[in-house]
């Protein structure tokens, strides 16, 4: 069964929290870009969210140069 608002729902919300998401850009190299937030699903699975180039909230899993969710180190930025 595919998730749906309806069957389950984003009930809060998290900080990003110092989470990136890793995108390969054209030249092979790699960008990483905060995430915003963490959607806390009914069914209690998160959804990593970031800012999209066309400023709308997105889970960055579905862009094509997706790379990775990279997790917050000691001491700073990865």
């Amino acid at each position: 069964m595919i998730d749906t608002p309806e069957t389950n729902p984003v009930v809060a919300a998290l900080p990003g929290a110092g989470w990136f998401a890793e995108y390969v850009l054209p030249d092979g190299t790699t960008q990483q870009y905060p995430l915003a937030a963490w959607l806390v699903r009914a069914d209690g699975t998160l959804e990593p969210v970031d800012m999209g180039e066309d400023g709308y909230a997105e889970d960055p899993r579905g862009a094509h140069n997706f790379a990775r969710l990279v997790q917050p180190q000691a001491g700073g930025r990865p």
